[in-house]
């Protein structure tokens, strides 16, 4: 879970965009991306003899599988969408789009 929130703290520096550099931004820091994969499960679950002690057992084992399967897959959208912010900043920074505090590219025009 801190993998994806180092991820998402990154979005704000795209998101909200700062002059200079702001403490507690990853991005700014140059803090590498932590890149540690999600590791499997070792089925670990001891031998037990009464059935619903079993039962309960596995039921909590299949919990665990379905939260790290779905903590990889959030993992995997954050990425994906850090990496689109990333190009998106590098293709504002080559055509000096300025955004405001939205990220709304501003047009130039006056408002009616």
């Amino acid at each position: 879970m801190s993998d994806n929130s180092d991820v998402m703290m990154r979005f704000s520096h795209y998101l909200l965009p700062h002059q200079k550099e702001t403490p507690f931004c990853p991005e700014c820091s140059g803090r590498a991306l932590n890149t540690t994969p999600v590791y499997e499960l070792e089925n670990t679950t001891a031998e037990i003899t009464a059935q619903s002690l079993t039962d309960d057992a596995e039921e909590i084992r299949k919990g665990v599988v379905r939260l790290r399967e779905q903590l990889s897959n959030q993992r995997q959208a954050l990425l994906f969408t850090l990496a689109q912010l990333r190009r998106s900043q590098a293709v504002d920074d080559r055509q000096h789009i300025v955004r405001d505090s939205h990220g709304v590219a501003a047009t130039g025009s006056v408002g009616l």
